[in-house]
């Protein structure tokens, strides 16, 4: 099967080099050149395509981890998203009355309805401030030859989705990431400095006081 494939690959490539030959049936080193570099950039292409899916799933899998602490020391997955405190911050509601803030950064939208992704980064309507993590998402794109993280806009699914967005959170060395409806789609953020608030003991004390702090002592390597 691998020769059958290799044979499918190189037939091109001979029956150019016979219709390209020289009289006496010597390939053109000019032309032969160009023929070795198009196999040489497809096989890199290739290798560039394999580093990025395996550094996809690892970052899928940090976020998953994540994603579990933040849920066993607050009750992530069960807490009701609230206004946060001020613009680029996150708030939950937790069951048990605490309230949990934490500082976001946008890390791409996702048109349900046309299953087109965009980078924050190439959006103009969200403030810059908050594209800072999307932009060095972009940034390690490049220097990698990460196509998928240097393309403003592609058609995606949702499972491809949450994979950009754990990749930004791993660049990003954030503690988490949520999604949210926005108009016709979903707006995709990461999330780092969480606080953890008493809100009914702060309520009674009449003051503000933080219960946990930030989720730093805890496994940082998090979906």
């Amino acid at each position: 099967m691998r020769f059958a494939y290799c044979a499918l690959l190189t037939a091109p490539f001979f029956w150019h080099a016979k219709r390209a030959a020289l009289p006496d049936g010597r390939l053109p080193v000019s032309k032969l050149n160009s023929k070795m570099e198009f196999f040489r950039n497809l096989s890199k292409k290739r290798r560039d395509y394999v580093a990025f899916l395996d550094f996809v799933e690892e970052s899928e899998n940090a976020l998953r981890e994540l994603d579990a602490s933040n849920d066993a020391v607050w009750g992530f997955r069960s807490a009701v998203r609230s206004h946060g405190p001020q613009p680029g911050m996150l708030g939950f509601s937790c069951l048990d009355g605490r309230r949990v803030t934490a500082r976001a950064q946008v890390v791409g939208t996702l048109n349900t309805a046309t299953g087109a992704w965009q980078w924050a980064w190439d959006s103009s309507s969200i403030d810059r401030t908050l594209t800072v993590a999307a932009g060095k998402t972009r940034e390690f794109g490049v220097e990698k030859r990460m196509e998928r993280l240097t393309t403003p806009r592609f058609a995606a699914t949702l499972i491809e989705a949450w994979g950009y967005c754990a990749v930004a959170c791993a660049l990003a060395g954030a503690q988490g990431a949520f999604t949210e409806a926005s108009g016709p789609g979903l707006i995709f953020f990461i999330f780092d400095e969480i606080v953890i608030t008493n809100a009914l003991r702060d309520a009674a004390a009449g003051s503000v006081e933080s219960s946990s702090g930030s989720l730093q002592d805890f496994p940082q390597s998090g979906m």
